[in-house]
């Protein structure tokens, strides 16, 4: 049994070192991608500045500093959720290559022979976003944070940056970004199986990105949401992708609070993976039927 999992290890390294390869190999638009997302970070940061800094005293809450909270968020937390935001999509969002992957061999006529390979499809496509996700952190996430510190920090004062980091923050906070690539992954994974049908894979893209990017927090926080709608869109695979590994990263959860989210990361992950098998295996007797 520990021989298998071994070769298994050794035969999809080589896709996790291929991820991490193509990631160093376009790190220059990579760079831009990520840049262009700091300045707007800054752009939205500046709006929130202004909203919370409006003569109308009534729309705010306050803590028990004096502080203006505007749903539990005060400025410096509205700020830092930003700044974590721009961390986490670029792991997430960044490295995932699942759904590029799937469509461009279905689009191509290559779907057919990378399914008689001797490899596990999904997992190979899986292996290489992991690569992709281990050069970002490493190569873009650690240089661009720091540069998003010192950029907003400079602009508003680092008092106007929120960090409460412990222990299982960091820890907890990292298996979380690793459970929602895989949430996400499996995601594209079976969304961009829709090529088989429309052919075309441009307008699911859109479709796609314009859903996640409002429904997991990567817009704005998902506290902002009407309180019936919150109670609904809290326990969608969604809030798994962004929302929930941003708040236990920015201390916002307790201990308990957060080992219960990333409980609810997990059966996502579970429910989405046996999706994937599920509809990846109808996908496949459609392309045995076309090729006769």
């Amino acid at each position: 049994m520990k021989t298998k999992i071994f070769k298994n290890f050794i035969k999809y390294k080589s896709f996790v070192k291929a991820g991490f390869m193509t990631m160093l190999a376009y790190k220059g638009s990579f760079f831009a991608w990520v840049l262009t997302n700091l300045l707007n970070t800054i752009l939205i940061s500046f709006l929130w500045y202004a909203i919370y800094n409006q003569d109308n005293p009534n729309i705010y809450q306050y803590n028990e500093f004096g502080e203006r909270m505007l749903n539990n968020f005060t400025l410096p937390q509205m700020i830092t959720y930003l700044l974590i935001t721009l961390v986490t999509t670029q792991l997430i969002f960044g490295s995932s290559s699942s759904f590029d992957n799937v469509s461009e061999d279905i689009k191509e006529g290559n779907i057919a022979m990378q399914l008689i390979k001797p490899i596990n499809y999904r997992i190979r496509l899986l292996s290489n976003s992991f690569g992709s996700m281990l050069g970002t952190f490493f190569i873009i996430v650690i240089p661009i944070s720091t540069i998003e510190i010192v950029t907003l920090g400079s602009i508003f004062g680092f008092g106007k940056l929120f960090f409460s980091f412990n222990w299982y923050n960091i820890l907890f906070g990292f298996i979380s970004a690793i459970i929602s690539l895989i949430i996400y992954d499996t995601l594209d994974f079976i969304i961009a199986q829709l090529t088989f049908f429309t052919g075309a894979s441009f307008g699911l893209y859109l479709l796609k990105a314009s859903i996640i990017d409002f429904l997991s927090g990567s817009l704005i926080p998902l506290a902002f949401f009407p309180s019936w709608a919150q109670s609904f869109i809290n326990f969608l695979p969604f809030a798994g992708i962004i929302s929930i590994p941003n708040l236990i990263l920015m201390g916002n959860f307790t201990l308990i609070q957060a080992l219960k989210n990333i409980l609810l990361q997990i059966i996502w992950m579970i429910i989405m993976i046996l999706i994937a098998k599920f509809t990846f295996s109808k996908s496949c007797k459609h392309v045995i039927s076309i090729g006769g």
